[in-house]
């Protein structure tokens, strides 16, 4: 009988290290053996180690430059998983008092490629509530309606794929999709968000806030 091997990938994100390795690049950038190391607070040489392993299971890309290894998530798929394993792992205590360090981190952070914490749920449910996206039994799509609203912003639509993504610290659903990636690069470009010196976290601007009110009737 052929089944999924769910133990090798358990095993691989198991380790203490790994896992804060990968949640760090759950950013969505590419970082080096050392700046991995500083924020797993292990040497670089652990860092390579477990980055080789990670490789080879297919869950993280490395990619050359010069003399210089940058290591990133293999894909959407992988950071899908790893959203949703954190919305599974205990949530008592320890969900608490995490959520309570995260601050800036909850209310707004890049979950891979997409806006993720409380802005991201409250930017999708705010798109339900003015007919910006429908939602139904398959999942989320974007209306006509919605449609006009991004290409008004100047978002390009491509193939507008959408679909929910579970919320670590908020527990409902953001947005996440290649639609979600390019409103989010928008959102960076346009100056309505801006990266935080913590890792995955964003600022929101208060060009941002105004223009999140005005398109999308979002209000914080």
């Amino acid at each position: 009988m052929t089944f999924p091997r769910f133990d090798i990938i358990a095993a691989a994100v198991a380790d203490p290290t790994r896992a804060q390795i990968m949640c760090h690049l759950m950013d969505g950038r590419a970082f080096t053996n050392r700046e991995l190391a500083s924020a797993a607070g292990v040497t670089p040489q652990t860092v390579s180690g477990h980055m080789a392993r990670m490789t080879d299971l297919g869950l993280v890309h490395a990619e050359k430059s010069g003399r210089t290894v940058y290591h990133r998530l293999a894909g959407d798929d992988v950071a899908q998983l790893l959203e949703q394993l954190s919305c599974i792992s205990p949530c008592d205590d320890l969900y608490l008092r995490q959520r309570h360090r995260a601050g800036q981190t909850a209310f707004a952070r890049c979950c891979y490629n997409h806006l993720a914490g409380q802005l991201g749920v409250t930017l999708t449910e705010a798109m339900l509530a003015q007919a910006d996206l429908a939602a139904d039994a398959s999942g989320v799509r974007l209306t006509f309606k919605g449609e006009a609203t991004l290409t008004n912003l100047g978002i390009p639509l491509g193939k507008a794929g959408l679909r929910p993504c579970l919320d670590w610290t908020e527990r409902k659903h953001h947005l996440a999709g290649p639609l979600a990636t390019a409103m989010l690069t928008w959102f960076l470009e346009n100056d309505w968000l801006q990266r935080s010196s913590t890792p995955r976290a964003l600022t929101l601007t208060p060009k941002g806030t105004r223009g999140l009110r005005t398109a999308f009737g979002v209000t914080i």
